[in-house]
């Protein structure tokens, strides 16, 4: 178990070659605690082996089958927490760079794919990238809809599609 996390919401695993890793996100801070899990015959060993700084408080985090990872971000989360009903998005993609240092962990490429004012993209709380299609699937609290991103000549088309 680990202590010190600031509302970690929306964890998930990933996995390579150096083994499980559960990525926690904080809600505060903005920061995802990366953990290595590795299960020995006796017992599971579960420790924290690095750090993503991210500007802006995270929601949910997905990885894609190529093991990037996907935060959905509140820029302004005092408009989300005052229920308002524009709230500005933002989504990065996470890419771990090259082979994991001793205490010094892997360095990370930090890309925001998307952010809006919260006219189109109002509160998203998941990204979920469909590596196959290229496809950025998108969802939030209080949407009675999903929009989703095609990639189109080297950038994103946003649409609308109503669940």
């Amino acid at each position: 178990m680990s202590d010190n996390l600031k509302i970690p919401t929306g964890l998930t695993l990933g996995r390579d070659v150096y083994g499980t890793q559960i990525y926690v996100p904080s809600s505060i801070t903005g920061e995802i605690q990366v953990f290595s899990i590795t299960t020995t015959p006796t017992e599971p060993a579960f420790r924290k082996v690095d750090t993503i700084k991210i500007p802006y408080p995270l929601n949910n985090l997905k990885v894609d089958k190529e093991g990037n990872i996907y935060a959905a971000s509140f820029p302004q989360k005092y408009r989300f927490m005052k229920g308002e009903a524009k709230v500005p998005s933002a989504v990065f993609r996470i890419t771990k760079l090259g082979e994991y240092g001793k205490d010094m962990g892997w360095g990370w490429y930090k890309v925001k794919m998307l952010e809006d004012d919260g006219e189109i993209l109002s509160g998203v709380m998941t990204a979920l990238h469909d590596s196959d299609t290229g496809t950025l699937f998108l969802g939030g609290a209080g949407n009675d809809s999903i929009s989703f991103c095609k990639k189109r000549d080297g950038g994103f088309n946003e649409e609308m599609v109503i669940v």
